[in-house]
């Protein structure tokens, strides 16, 4: 094709610029359907803000709404009141008919009686404010424009700026010929579907007239292939083949995208482009013919409209009627209201899909289409079908989920050929249907149904079904299947079944969990059964007919009230893969392990005091085994040949084990996993431990180890070692290791460390806190000679007028960290928040930034600020957030009121000291009856995987704009007033709520003393439930302390708690004994400085006999195997003895700021590779971050540690290891205690005058 190309010609120019140079809503070359009309936009002045401010002020109804041009680069405000509709406005500002962008996806045209004012109150309102005037204040603000968005004329969609407006230019060497081809330099430009290959001795000698060959896409094959030049762009048709070989090799992807888009192929996919008419490249000469699949999902089309006047002649929906050849056809999404009348006039349709669309009828002579095999209806407003469908006798394949049918459709019983019907999501009650023919139905989908009534199928209606799915389906107390011999896989899971009757004779998936089930009846035995999943109901025991299963690879029934197995379960079963009987009442397994080929064993949460004997030796398959929350003492004897343990993860948590069962350990060789916390380990070390190579996570805390085997550097693919709550005293150099990437030594009792011996390679995260040698005034000092180390110190952060904090988190199995937290700064903002990104870690640090930026606002003490920093968030975080959300969960303390809100699945309660839980805003199911109906009014669908659409987890979210209305986050508010019950509050992700009870977290908070104790446990308890996902969770302790005259009116449970509280330091206690609160670290409370203050008096007044018991001590500690300090000297040791000898009288400051010191007062080491607050400059190393917490004390302990011991809380310290064994040391322990009782007992001293705070403290609270 020739055409002539004059020098003036600027459309190439005006593409390229069209935003700069020219009004972007007058229409451009080649796209004459871009707008609505060519009309000139009237000249309207700009509004100051004081004329803003004045016009809101001077009536209620009065507001300002933002128009933008099509580009969406300029705009305009324009005062509205909400009476004013789009045609007035549109008349007195001379403007093309307005359109509504919502969720930077869907558009509207508005009506002449729409009312852009109150649309735009509604869209606010529904997101979350709670005021019109809220609502007109913020309305016409530019950082909502993601959100929603008004303009004068149609606006570009992306397949206008990303194709026909992309101006390409390049040289490149042309090929013509398909045997002898002829090349020539020529200069090339793309543009508007076409290719211009200009003529070289036109552009020399500027001769006007000459002709440019131009090339159009539609009519070419495109593609990258090989030539004698080298790669290129081939172009070929039934007539000529060319080849474009660009100087630039770059230029080459590029050309070959937007050719490929530009090109009209058999398969178009125009999905996701915010069309609201069909591209008018699609109606080229002969390119309807050649299109046989075509995809306008998630586009905004139009029906042609009756009044067509100033409107496109062409683009409308009614125009796919011009491509006769279409096999598929998807238009969903594209919210029509009604059926596309044109669709009927493609005979040769085999697939069309209306999902999507609020179509409430569906016309009768669908019949037309007399080949479709595949009609997809779902998520529409449909109640009937019409008749005529029955001549579609070629449909296989009919969806009808998630519309209003309240029956059956009876067309259905007469369309043989269906393969299933798909109800899911539907009104149906019931399936009374008088028929006197036998359906021939493979898969019945009556998910998320309303039944109320016991329910029954027969083979006479149903002879052929193989798959029933009821899930959710309603209230179904008694189901019977008994009659369906066909019945291969049954779905019946949350319908509060009691009792079931299943036929067993092709049975091969059962799935009933989350029932009432007390026995599971299948008759004839299902020897064909592979899975059995029954969890969460109330069975006493399993059928004996599992262990005769020749196929059966996974019994699932965890959560029952199972007391045995059947005996042979564990014998000569070799299909059975996966065993999860966890949270039942088992007392033991089977002795008899023969021939066993289980490779998953959960069996936690159970009573479980012993294994059997055989159970290593004979389970040689065995690769999964968690026995966490048990009663065992010992572990069975290995297999002697180590080839044969193949355990890859091995969980023993909360059992009663010893270092006695550390040779079955040791011998599983492929140990990828091992979790041995909350046991009763002294030492955990063995000359075979650096045999377990394959290494990668281990977790030890919460036992009674003092020490930490040097085996533990050498393991080379180690990378997470959890060894926080023990009785640690000192540890190897752990520096050497080549993959540790997390060390956890928190709770211990390191009175002295070199940080460096800690600094590995890839280290990311040290934690240090709770140590005695943390509450040294002396700065830390780090030295690695391998990386470049800035120490932040962050003081006070846990320590906040009468509270503590502690926190958790952790990537879990998964790569990345997609949780971020927000704690307080400073005591005059206690906030604390949780973001929760789901799997993306991105969106989570912007929703952190600009929360963290919105809760920077005056008036904190208003609940409603907390509410406006989510919804500000919402619309802050720009397009990032449209295809992305994350849930939030903020909470702050003013005064004596608890706020807190919520947008998501994150959740927090607050335990008082009486057991009272007080939920802060539970999550809400999407499942509940209220937020399910709500979703459905707004068009969304629950997908078999439970998420909105597929993708979101919950109804209210920050983010995920492109759901809108059905996502919105709409954030739930809560205040509760403080009293002196309040005990603590958890805040969590989803993760903790979904694997502990409220009653597990309360129990595990109690039995730590002091939150960060209680956050890790927390986490270790998940972790330990197999939950692999991201964990965040927050700990908040109150510390209201009541004086001691009124304890004695204290009510007996929360009495009784205390003392459990306290157990350690009761004279009765003894280091060799086991309690429960062994592993957990001093109780310590934090005082401010005005309480300190007041307390100095009543400490003079014990001064002398203070004295006296200072020097007997001192005398103690050269006699004994350990030297006792509450709060080591930080310097040398030989400083610190010569200042006790000199000074044998201990000031009353320094015994007052190490009585009370508070084990919350931390060191927490954070080593992060992505920035740092203190700069160290370093050549071929990355700068890495400390971050270090202190004491909260008085200024006054600055002058230097005490070494006064503290007698009340003697025993929360074992003696420092010495060369003498620990025979030696417990002996000396004793004798200290002996000395020190006689002590008091002469002195007749009073243990609650040690410490009169509690007393002073009530004084000074009145």
């Amino acid at each position: 094709m020739a055409l002539k190309r004059s020098l003036s010609d600027q459309r190439l120019f005006n593409a390229a610029n069209a935003d700069d140079q020219s009004d972007p809503s007058e229409p451009g070359p080649s796209s004459k359907y871009l707008t609505l009309g060519n009309r000139k936009h009237a000249k309207t002045d700009k509004l100051t803000q004081q004329q803003r401010l004045q016009w809101l002020a001077s009536r209620t109804d009065n507001g300002l709404i933002r128009l933008h041009r099509p580009s969406g680069i300029k705009h305009l405000i324009i005062p509205v009141t909400t009476q004013t509709t789009a045609q007035e406005i549109c008349q007195q500002h001379n403007l093309d008919p307005l359109f509504l962008r919502i969720g930077h996806q869907r558009i509207k045209q508005l009506t002449r009686d729409n009312r852009p004012l109150q649309m735009q109150n509604e869209i606010l309102m529904t997101l979350g404010y709670s005021t019109i005037q809220e609502c007109i204040n913020i309305g016409s603000s530019g950082h909502l424009t993601h959100i929603f968005c008004f303009f004068t004329g149609r606006p570009l969609g992306n397949v206008y700026n990303n194709i026909s407006n992309v101006l390409l230019v390049a040289h490149c060497y042309v090929g013509r010929g398909r045997l002898l081809q002829k090349w020539a330099k020529k200069r090339c430009i793309l543009y508007n579907d076409t290719i211009r290959i200009e003529n070289e001795s036109v552009a020399a000698n500027g001769i006007e007239g000459d002709e440019d060959n131009i090339l159009q896409l539609n009519k070419f094959k495109i593609e990258l292939a090989d030539s004698n030049h080298g790669r290129c762009l081939k172009m070929t048709s039934s007539s000529q083949k060319i080849c474009f070989v660009f100087e630039d090799p770059s230029d080459l992807q590029q050309w070959s995208t937007h050719a490929t888009q530009c090109s009209i192929v058999p398969n178009c996919d125009l999905s996701d482009r915010q069309l609201i008419f069909l591209p008018d490249k699609l109606f080229y000469v002969g390119s309807q013919r050649m299109i046989t699949s075509l995809n306008l999902r998630r586009n905004s089309l139009l029906i042609k409209p009756s009044n067509t006047t100033g409107s496109p002649l062409i683009g409308w929906l009614d125009d796919v009627a011009r491509f006769p050849s279409l096999r598929t056809l998807n238009i969903a999404d594209n919210c029509l209201h009604t059926f596309p009348h044109a669709v009927i006039q493609l005979t040769a349709l085999c697939e069309l899909n209306l999902s999507g669309n609020r179509i409430s009828i569906l016309p009768g002579n669908i019949r037309m289409l007399f080949n479709l095999t595949t009609l997809n209806l779902g998520n529409n407003w449909l109640t009937t079908l019409p008749r005529q469908l029955i001549e579609c006798q070629h449909l296989t394949s009919l969806d009808l989920s998630f519309n209003r049918f309240q029956h059956v459709p009876e067309v259905l019983f007469h369309m043989p050929k269906l393969n299933s019907w798909e109800l899911a999501g539907n009104y149906v009650n019931n399936l009374n249907v008088e028929v006197n023919t036998t359906i021939s139905i493979g898969k019945i989908d009556l998910r998320l149904n309303t039944f109320e009534r016991p329910l029954r199928l027969t083979s006479f209606l149903f002879d052929s079904i193989t798959i029933l799915d009821l899930r959710r389906a309603g209230a179904i107390s008694e189901l019977d299947l008994s009659n369906l011999v066909s019945i291969q896989v049954i779905y019946c899971s949350y319908l509060r079944l009691k009792t079931i009757q299943v036929n067993g004779s092709n049975l091969r998936e059962f799935y009933a969990s989350n029932n009432e089930l007390t026995q599971v009846v299948v008759m004839p035995v299902p020897h064909n059964l592979t899975i059995l999943s029954v969890d969460h109901n109330k069975l006493e025991s399993l059928p004996e007919w599992v262990t005769d299963l020749n196929r059966i690879v996974t019994i699932s029934a965890h959560h029952n009230l199972l007391t045995k197995l059947p005996y042979r379960i564990l014998m000569n079963v070799h299909s059975l893969r996966h065993l999860l009987v966890g949270n039942n009442k088992l007392t033991k397994l089977p002795d008899i392990v023969e021939n066993c080929s289980i490779e998953v064993m959960n069996v936690e949460n159970n009573f479980i005091q012993k294994l059997p004997v055989e159970l290593f030796k004979s389970a040689h398959q065995l690769r999964h085994l968690n026995l966490t929350n048990n009663r065992l003492l010992d572990l069975p004897a290995p297999n002697a040949f180590f080839d044969l343990n193949r355990l890859q993860t091995l969980r023993l948590s909360g059992n009663q084990l010893s270092e006695t069962c550390m040779h079955a350990i040791v011998a599983c060789r492929r140990l990828r996993l091992l979790d041995i916390s909350y046991n009763q380990f002294r030492f955990f070390n063995d000359s075979a431990l650096s045999q377990l190579t394959l290494l990668e996570e281990i977790n030890i805390s919460g036992n009674r180890l003092t020490s930490l085997s040097t085996e533990l550097a050498q393991l080379l693919h180690l990378q997470v070692l959890r060894a926080h709550s023990n009785k640690i005293s000192s540890i190897p150099d752990l520096s050497f290791s080549k993959s540790l990437k997390t060390i956890d030594l928190s709770n211990n009792r390191l009175a002295k460390i070199k940080v460096e011996y800690c600094v590995a390679e890839k280290l990311k995260f040290l934690d240090l806190t709770c140590n005695p040698f943390s509450m040294s005034a002396q700065p830390l000092e780090i030295k690695s000679e391998r990386r470049a180390i800035s120490v932040v110190d962050i003081s006070k952060k846990s320590a906040l007028s009468n509270i503590q904090f502690g926190f958790s988190e952790t990537t879990g199995q998964k790569s990345k960290l997609s949780t971020r937290q927000i704690r307080p700064k400073d005591w005059n903002d206690i906030t604390f928040a949780i973001i929760d990104g789901g799997s993306n870690p991105e969106i989570s640090e912007l929703v952190k930034f600009k929360l963290g930026h919105q809760l920077e606002v005056p008036n904190r003490e208003n609940p409603e600020t907390l509410r406006r920093a989510i919804l500000r968030t919402h619309e802050d975080i720009g397009e990032k957030g449209i295809r992305l959300g994350a849930s939030v969960f903020v909470l702050r303390i003013v005064d004596r009121q608890i706020m807190c809100a919520r947008s998501g699945h994150t959740s927090a309660i607050l335990i008082r000291k009486d057991g009272e839980v007080v939920y802060l805003l539970k999550e809400q199911s999407i499942t509940s009856p209220e937020e399910y109906e709500r979703l459905r009014l707004n068009n969304a669908i629950i997908t078999a995987d439970g998420l909105i659409n597929g993708v979101c987890t919950t109804g209210t979210s920050v983010g995920y704009t492109f759901l809108y209305p059905a996502v919105v986050p709409n954030p739930g508010m809560k205040c509760v007033d403080r009293t002196d019950e309040d005990d603590f509050i958890v805040i969590g992700n989803r993760v903790l709520w979904k694997n502990l009870t409220e009653r597990e977290i309360i129990e595990a908070v109690r039995r730590c003393s002091n939150p960060l104790q209680a956050a890790k446990r927390l986490q270790d308890m998940c972790q330990a439930h197999e939950q692999l996902g991201n964990i965040s969770i927050i700990v908040i302790k109150f510390l209201n302390e009541r004086p001691l005259a009124n304890e004695s009116t204290m009510s007996p449970q929360p009495m009784q708690r205390q003392k459990s509280f306290f157990s350690k330091n009761t004279p009765s206690a003894s280091p060799s004994n086991k309690s429960n609160d062994l592993f957990t670290a001093r109780p310590a409370h934090v005082r401010s400085f005005s309480e300190q203050r007041s307390n100095e008096i009543a400490l003079r007044n014990i001064e002398d006999r203070l004295e006296k018991i200072s020097v007997a001590i001192n005398r103690i500690d050269s006699d004994s195997s350990g030297v006792y300090y509450v709060n080591p000297p930080s310097g040398s040791t030989d400083k610190a003895s010569t200042s006790a000898s000199a000074a044998p009288r201990v000031s009353v400051r320094r015994l007052k700021d190490g009585q009370h010191r508070s084990l919350e007062s931390r060191m927490s080491i954070n080593i992060t590779e992505s920035q740092s607050h203190t700069p160290v400059p370093s050549q071929g190393s990355n700068l890495e971050q400390i971050v270090i917490t202190r004491p909260f004390s008085s200024s006054r302990s600055s002058s230097g540690p005490s070494i006064m011991p503290d007698l009340t809380n003697f025993n929360d310290y074992s003696p420092q290891p010495s060369e003498n064994s620990e025979e030696s040391a417990l002996f000396n322990q004793e004798r200290f205690q002996e000395v020190r009782n006689r002590l008091q007992q002469d002195l007749r001293l009073d243990p609650r005058r040690i410490q009169p705070n509690r007393q002073f403290r009530h004084r000074h609270n009145l």
